[in-house]
């Protein structure tokens, strides 16, 4: 039987990809060990994901191919950030796969999990009770209301 993980590295590999960046991690284990059977992308480890980034896009700007790059739950899905951004901003094609906990035990401090709601808090002029309608007088974010005037607000 098939896994997903072979799924993903087969398509990968069938779309061009012959390297893939990163720093192995318990929940990388089953991608890794698909890359190692498939045998057509290059698992390329490195001592920092954020070079796993950088690396996958300067890849994709040069090739003009799909760069590849992975990173394993919580900080080290978040180490690939800036590499990400930076692949962005130069319109380069990249992938990133990050790891993830057991779905079974997410929310329950599992090693290395990252909370997104308090890494990531949203602004008073983000949230989706506020459609775009009007602008934020602190921000210049929109919204439909005039926010309630807070000196602590960071929008």
């Amino acid at each position: 039987m098939t896994t997903i993980a072979e799924h993903i590295i087969r398509t990968l590999a069938d779309h061009g990809v012959e390297q893939s960046w990163g720093v192995v991690g318990d929940a990388l284990n089953p991608l890794t060990d698909a890359i190692r059977r498939d045998g057509r992308i290059q698992w390329i480890g490195v001592r920092h994901e954020e070079a796993a980034a950088f690396a996958a896009a300067a890849q994709a700007q040069l090739s003009n191919r799909i760069g590849l790059c992975m990173g394993t739950v919580g900080p080290g899905s978040v180490h690939l950030l800036n590499g990400l951004y930076d692949a962005k901003k130069s319109h380069a094609p990249v992938l990133a796969i990050c790891g993830q906990v057991p779905s079974a035990e997410a929310g329950s401090d599992y090693f290395q999990e990252v909370n997104n709601d308090l890494l990531f808090p949203m602004s008073p002029c983000t949230t989706r009770r506020s459609p775009p309608l009007s602008r934020c007088r602190t921000c210049s974010n929109r919204r439909s209301t005039p926010p309630t005037p807070n000196p602590a607000s960071r929008c």
